[in-house]
């Protein structure tokens, strides 16, 4: 599963009450804030309202999404739930993330078969960015050696500058990392990718509010 989190939205009932309805939502990878969309144009259906962001895992949010808990989950797919229909977003790259002094780091191309040699550092298996990766490898007939597990994909990044193994790290998070203790790295020929796609519950009533901030992940593919 991704590590994902649901976001609520508190939206006033009139101006004259200051009590709050609750919309709550789903977006991918706590470790990348900045990838919340902007407040869509929904801002003028509503006098105002804000974000309050938790973490957990996509089969938690899907749950929550199915029970009426949240009202929209933005996982990567595959995806196996009922009564939940699912839009896909955008596909992205896997980079290769290393220490600056690994050997592959300076290597203008870099194979598949030039990683195998190394021991990974992965998510908990709970985490299907995990699956995505494990699922890759099986496809060349490769299983990686992983000598360390975690929770946060912003640990996962430390262990790696640590020297601790290699691993690879969606290109959404990569491009909000500016540390210097680790480079990124894009495979050549078939490379990892990962779809995301939004979800929500077609049976429960859709708000125009959560229609606009559907329709603000929908432009950002």
């Amino acid at each position: 599963m991704v590590p994902a989190s649901y976001i609520r939205i508190h939206q006033p009932r009139s101006r004259n009450r200051h009590s709050a309805v609750s919309k709550k939502n789903c977006l991918p990878n706590p470790n990348d804030p900045q990838s919340l969309p902007n407040p869509p144009a929904s801002q003028s259906l509503c006098l105002s309202f804000f974000f309050l962001v938790h973490e957990n895992t996509t089969d938690n949010l899907l749950k929550k999404c199915t029970q009426g808990e949240s009202d929209i989950a933005v996982v990567a797919l595959p995806i196996t739930a009922k009564y939940l229909e699912f839009e896909e977003l955008f596909e992205e790259e896997l980079f290769l993330v290393l220490p600056p002094e690994h050997p592959l780091a300076a290597k203008e191309k870099i194979r598949f078969n030039d990683v195998e040699p190394y021991p990974f550092i992965l998510l908990d298996e709970a985490h299907c960015l995990t699956d995505s990766i494990l699922s890759f490898c099986r496809q060349r007939s490769f299983q990686p050696v992983v000598v360390e597990r975690t929770s946060q994909l912003a640990m996962v990044q430390e262990l790696v500058s640590l020297s601790h193994g290699v691993s690879m790290i969606p290109a959404m998070a990569r491009q909000v990392d500016q540390s210097d203790r680790r480079v990124y790295r894009s495979l050549t020929a078939r490379k990892p990718t990962r779809t995301v796609a939004v979800v929500w519950n077609p049976y429960r009533f859709q708000s125009r509010l959560l229609k606009a901030f559907r329709g603000s992940l929908r432009a950002r593919r």
